[in-house]
């Protein structure tokens, strides 16, 4: 399925993102609020636990691609995939509404949105 191959890169793009934060690029401004443009060392952990999450993600959605085979249980993964269509609604609300960063409010809230339209995409193929 298309959406789900472009989830996953939309999500690998994610992790990357908190990679470099972990590794102290100036990219701050896009995640988290935007509070500092390079994340304090000892506020990386967040950025190592989204790396994580973001990595293991964009698997769970390429499994849906059909190019591997599911190695979850098919309500595990759609159990997590329901759970991240929720997660990315709620960062439409929190970078329009919550979020001081301009540069998070302009480059994630697409992103997010763009996600949660593939995500409802996904979910209405997969029912």
């Amino acid at each position: 399925m298309l959406s789900s191959l472009l989830l996953a890169v939309i999500t690998w793009l994610n992790a990357l993102l908190h990679f470099l934060l972990l590794l102290g690029a100036p990219l701050g401004e896009y995640v988290l609020g935007g509070k500092y443009k390079i994340v304090p060392k000892n506020r990386r952990f967040l950025n190592l636990i989204f790396f994580l999450l973001f990595t293991f993600l964009g698997a769970v959605y390429f499994q849906y691609t059909k190019k591997i085979p599911l190695y979850l249980p098919e309500t595990v993964s759609l159990g997590i995939i329901i759970l991240f269509t929720l997660f990315y609604a709620y960062g439409i609300i929190g970078n329009l509404k919550f979020t001081s960063s301009k540069k998070e409010r302009y480059v994630m809230t697409p992103v997010c949105i763009i996600s949660f339209i593939l995500n409802i995409i996904l979910l209405v193929n997969i029912f």
